[in-house]
């Protein structure tokens, strides 16, 4: 209808109260006003319809439609509040789902951005525990015996296996070993000041501890007896470490348990 296209006032209409001409022409004045404003437009105009003579007139069936309509697309305010507290509880929950998924191993694996991961290093054990900075373990621990019948023997820790004889000295003796009436003797070949005993309630020394030990303590003759542990260094100039298992008195077999270290570098 031009009249509510052109937002004309609805006194306009040229049909009396009464006339059913003017409910037509009202219908098709609402329908020319089609947003919110105009509906609302359309309203004060049906108000401004009514009779001048005081009688009271209710708008059109089509303007009520209308402001239904509006009333359903616009959602009432509590929505609103509901939409409002459902996504922060929903945005709540996905972070601590997401979080508590990550394992620790996970999180360490992955560098920050920009950074180089760098692996520590340490020097690896040798077989004796110690680190790649000490001499390795050259032989043992073997076991090594001397039959009390010969009256002693002859002990070589440089040769691999470390070798005993009793017959004849061999060539790189490093250790007498001298049985007797009494408890053996233990010596360095040519009185060399290179065996050192070492206390019984010692843990087993490493190649360094031994070191030091015939360093400060060294000697060269000390009786056996089981259980009795000795540091020496051979005349090649290694290390190594003797454990006493029998020493009997008078002339049994005398067992011993030996250990010898690299040459250090």
């Amino acid at each position: 209808m031009a009249a509510g296209r052109e937002r004309q006032p609805v006194t306009v209409c040229p049909y009396p109260r009464g006339d059913l001409r003017r409910s037509a022409w009202v219908r098709g004045y609402a329908k020319a006003r089609t947003t919110i404003r105009r509906s609302h437009s359309a309203l004060g105009c049906v108000a401004m319809s009514e009779d001048p003579d005081g009688g009271s007139g209710r708008p059109s069936s089509s303007l009520s439609h209308a402001s239904d309509d509006s009333a359903r697309a616009h959602p009432p305010k509590w929505a609103w509040w509901v939409v409002g507290i459902a996504i922060p509880l929903l945005g709540i929950l996905v972070t601590l789902l997401s979080s508590g998924s990550e394992t620790p191993s996970s999180s360490a694996a992955k560098p920050s951005p920009g950074s180089t991961a760098k692996a520590e290093t340490t020097a690896a054990p040798s077989a004796d525990g110690q680190s790649n900075g000490r001499p390795p373990v050259r032989s043992g621990p073997v076991e090594l015996s001397i039959a009390g019948t010969t009256g002693g023997g002859y002990i070589d820790l440089d040769a691999i296996p470390p070798l005993a004889a009793i017959s004849a000295e061999p060539k790189g003796t490093d250790v007498h070993i001298s049985m007797t009436t009494g408890a053996p003797d233990i010596s360095m070949d040519g009185g060399a000041q290179t065996l050192a005993a070492l206390p019984a309630t010692e843990p087993e020394p490493s190649e360094k501890a031994c070191a030091e030990r015939i360093k400060q303590n060294g000697t060269y003759l000390s009786q056996m007896s089981r259980g009795a542990r000795f540091c020496v260094q051979t005349t090649e100039g290694r290390t190594a470490y003797i454990k006493v298992v029998a020493a009997p008195e008078g002339g049994g077999t005398v067992r011993l348990k030996a250990k010898v270290w690299e040459l250090p570098e």
